[in-house]
């Protein structure tokens, strides 16, 4: 199928019928279909998409565009995301979106019914301290390194 057809079909279907199909495909053009796609409806796409193969999609785009898509997703469906992404590309995803977009989906992370309710997040990712470290990192280089001087480190 084109992928303008492919586009189209998609955009017509139920969001969790659009992300099980987008699930089966290869990553890179289950991507490009959604980047393709209305940003709030790829957003609804994701959040009804199992979390696996949501964030594979996720990771398969550059930051800039996997910001765009989680921004508009529920915060609850990005921080399933983001705990399953490994932290160092989470971080930099989070980086790319507006502050307080952000800010919600680290909050909704940071929660302890979240943190109870969501195994992984103790298993497969790190302190939220790391994510604010690297998303500082990332925003203002120069002045995280003078920091990390004057702390004699």
């Amino acid at each position: 199928m084109e992928q303008d057809d492919a586009v189209s079909v998609l955009s017509e279907m139920a969001y969790a019928g659009a992300g099980y199909i987008l699930a089966e495909m290869e990553l890179e053009h289950a991507a490009e279909i959604l980047l393709d796609l209305d940003k709030q409806n790829a957003a609804y796409i994701l959040d009804d998409m199992d979390t696996e193969p949501a964030t594979n999609i996720l990771a398969a785009m550059e930051y800039e565009q996997a910001a765009a898509l989680t921004s508009k997703m529920v915060a609850d469906s990005a921080a399933l995301a983001f705990a399953e992404l490994e932290y160092e590309a989470a971080a930099c995803i989070l980086s790319e979106m507006d502050s307080t977009v952000a800010a919600g989906i680290l909050s909704e992370m940071d929660s302890a019914s979240w943190q109870t309710s969501h195994s992984s997040w103790h298993h497969n990712s790190f302190p939220l301290s790391q994510y604010s470290m690297t998303i500082q990192r990332r925003k203002n280089p120069e002045e995280h390194y003078q920091d990390y001087l004057s702390r004699g480190r």
